[in-house]
């Protein structure tokens, strides 16, 4: 997700100061930056703990807008068949 960010972001100073960051500060990025890959899941299930402790599973979809792609919209509901 995050190489798909930087593609929409390439021009962008925090992106390229971010980017020098982790490859400074993570030895494996380097190795995963190359990979390249931009394909994320549209949807799934996700589990979340909320602040009683308790984790919960959730269905989710993801949209992403036409008229701007770096809006991004996800819709959680209570898991159950997705």
């Amino acid at each position: 997700m995050f190489h798909a960010s930087y593609s929409r972001n390439a021009d962008s100073e925090r992106f390229t100061t971010l980017l020098e960051r982790f490859s400074r500060e993570c030895p494996e990025f380097d190795a995963w930056w190359r990979e390249h890959v931009i394909t994320a899941p549209v949807s799934g299930v996700k589990k979340l703990t909320g602040k009683d402790g308790v984790t919960r599973a959730f269905c989710y979809s993801t949209f992403t807008s036409n008229d701007s792609p770096a809006l991004k919209l996800a819709i959680y509901v209570p898991a159950g068949p997705c």
